[in-house]
């Protein structure tokens, strides 16, 4: 029996395009809901509005990287959400 993933929300931010369009079409294959940011601060934007379930976020990206979105996102988190943040810090640099 197949998962109903329709009811989750996965952000993925990633500074290549062609990342976020191989990613995207690997979770929409799972009937994922899948937003995308090109840049950390388009993220911290997007999660003025959106609650997603899940972050996929790739660690090297001008300007801010992965961690300082991080933080960034850790810091401007309201008490008052308490789903956990789930995020994935990814690379493809080895």
């Amino acid at each position: 029996m197949a998962t109903d993933n329709s009811q989750h929300t996965v952000l993925v931010v990633d500074d290549v395009p062609v990342n976020i369009l191989l990613v995207k079409g690997m979770l929409a294959k799972q009937k994922f809901n899948v937003i995308s940011a090109n840049s950390g601060q388009q993220a911290l934007d997007i999660l003025t509005h959106e609650q997603p379930d899940c972050i996929l976020l790739d660690i090297l990206m001008p300007n801010m990287n992965g961690f300082e979105t991080t933080r960034a996102i850790r810091a401007n988190m309201s008490h008052e959400i308490r789903t956990p943040l789930n995020a994935i810090l990814v690379s493809t640099d080895a």
